[in-house]
């Protein structure tokens, strides 16, 4: 993590957190889903290899954002948001309402992810954390 005058770095360390949470839950759930697919019958093997496969894949893709995010990486930031607004949509279709609703579930979506969403739109020290910085360590001059 770069170290930045003037500017709160707990923004900064919660955003990791929550991001680097986020990152190890998906692994687990990818590993769980993997065994699952090992240890027992499938109706559809192909569709529960295909569900695996993917949901591996957004893992790596976590991995990958979560270190980007503890750099300071200036694209790690969408890629954070991005998945926020994803977890936010799984969140809210968990509370639809209906009698299949799960506001335990829904809670434990929705509190980061709106919580990393402020944190990356509005707090001045994520967003020095993720300036781009040039080659010899200065921070780029915007015109």
């Amino acid at each position: 993590m770069r170290k930045r005058s003037g500017n709160s770095q707990i923004g900064v360390w919660v955003l990791m957190v929550i991001v680097s949470l986020q990152a190890a839950a998906l692994t687990a759930v990818s590993g769980f889903l993997l065994w699952a697919t090992v240890s027992q019958r499938s109706d559809s093997l192909s569709s529960a290899i295909a569900l695996d496969l993917i949901v591996l894949i957004f893992a790596i893709g976590m991995i990958i954002v979560a270190v980007g995010v503890i750099q300071g990486k200036p694209a790690a930031r969408s890629g954070a948001f991005v998945w926020q607004v994803l977890q936010m949509a799984l969140g809210l279709a968990s509370n639809d309402g209906s009698v299949f609703a799960r506001p335990d579930i829904a809670s434990a979506l929705l509190i980061p992810a709106v919580v990393a969403i402020v944190l990356i739109l509005f707090n001045k020290g994520v967003k020095a954390h993720f300036a781009d910085v040039t080659r010899d360590g200065g921070e780029e001059k915007k015109a």
